[in-house]
């Protein structure tokens, strides 16, 4: 009515406004400080931003036979295409903010209830891996993103961020995420089914989103073009063994056994911390392609051995710098890296705190809050 006042904004709500404006400038002015300060990763330059670049232009095609293009899934073009509506420079500001930010808030949603030590957050963010992530102007945070989202999803019993977890960690091939997205489907084996419906709202809405953007022939094609990429930076015991002229049996005898052993250890505890570190830390050991950027992955293993014992984090963390020795001996000291999952899979196992971290719940019981109830 005219004679009502208009509606007012409560000083709370100014407030948040304010920061949530002062958030927002902040990344512009870091996005338009990296635009002009960071050098362009390879990935980013040769890879996602002429991707990007030639969809906004409608000129591209994703399984073209260019080989480049054929280590990712249709969906991980809703992480790439909105690069393509920033100029070059800008874009790979933009891609160094969003990284950043995600990876802090990885660690912050990863750490939830948890007491993690500030220096295990910085042992997590300030390394060498981190670096090579940033440099090469990759999209691993988005994978790390769903593996910290399902540790927390599946133990507070929420099915639809269940399913957006397992579509980000999914976002590039899950070589390296393999055992944790096993522990991830044991943990919700036995939910409802009407739980288990929503927690396919996400993974069947981007399935066929992503199908109907690149062509309904997509898994015809990926699979008769897809190969495991050549890397001359790669890191893996299988290369290590190659480049010292040493047979391969004995590590696939040992891959089976620690897998083995992990599985029985999984099934008899569930979701916990420590089956999730022990499920990144062996997939990452015997893994046969893994590079430096992907490591950032391992964070969540990490901390949880920062959390029981930091001088094992400690020996983990000196790990990470091993890169370095790349310098005075070359592209094949590479595999040496395997170091930072190896140590991470001895203290893991090593390491048996008296109370377990909350685990997947049971199909009738909520986990930490008795009292939640089921959001989403």
């Amino acid at each position: 009515m005219l004679g009502r006042s208009a509606p007012r904004f409560s000083h709370r709500t100014l407030l948040l406004l304010l920061a949530a404006a002062g958030v927002l400038l902040a990344l512009a002015a870091m996005s338009l400080l990296m635009a002009r300060l960071w050098p362009f990763g390879a990935d980013y330059f040769y890879f996602f931003y002429p991707m990007a670049e030639q969809w906004v232009d409608g000129q591209f095609t994703m399984y073209d036979g260019a080989g480049e293009r054929l280590f990712y899934p249709p969906w991980s073009l809703f992480v790439i295409i909105p690069l393509g509506f920033f100029p070059l420079e800008l874009g790979k500001g933009v891609l160094f903010t969003a990284s950043l930010v995600g990876l802090i808030a990885a660690v912050r949603i990863y750490q939830g209830g948890r007491s993690v030590t500030m220096l295990g957050v910085v042992f997590a963010l300030a390394n060498l891996h981190t670096f090579d992530l940033l440099v090469r102007g990759q999209i691993d945070v988005v994978v790390l993103l769903g593996l910290v989202l399902g540790a927390w999803a599946i133990p507070n019993r929420r099915p639809v961020m269940t399913g957006l977890a397992l579509c980000l960690m999914v976002m590039k091939p899950p070589l390296n995420i393999a055992l944790p997205g096993l522990l991830y489907l044991l943990a919700i084996r036995t939910w409802p089914r009407r739980e288990l419906g929503r927690v396919m709202w996400f993974p069947v809405g981007v399935l066929i989103v992503s199908s109907l953007m690149v062509g309904l022939d997509w898994p015809l094609l990926f699979v008769r073009n897809v190969e495991t990429p050549v890397n001359y930076l790669s890191i893996s015991l299988w290369r290590g063994a190659a480049v010292l002229g040493l047979p391969a049996w004995p590590i696939a005898i040992a891959a089976v056994v620690a897998v083995i052993a992990w599985l029985r250890l999984a099934m008899r505890e569930g979701l916990t911390d420590r089956t999730l570190s022990l499920a990144l830390a062996t997939n990452f050991v015997f893994t046969n392609y893994a590079n430096g950027d992907h490591y950032i992955l391992l964070i969540p293993a990490l901390l949880y051995v920062a959390h029981h014992s930091p001088r094992l984090a400690l020996l983990a963390y000196l790990t990470t710098w091993t890169p370095l020795l790349r310098l005075p001996l070359g592209p094949d000291a590479s595999p040496i890296d395997i170091l930072y999952p190896v140590v991470l899979l001895g203290a893991a196992w090593y390491l048996r705190p008296a109370t377990a971290a909350p685990r997947a719940a049971p199909a009738s019981t909520p986990v930490r809050d008795l009292n939640a109830t089921t959001t989403d």
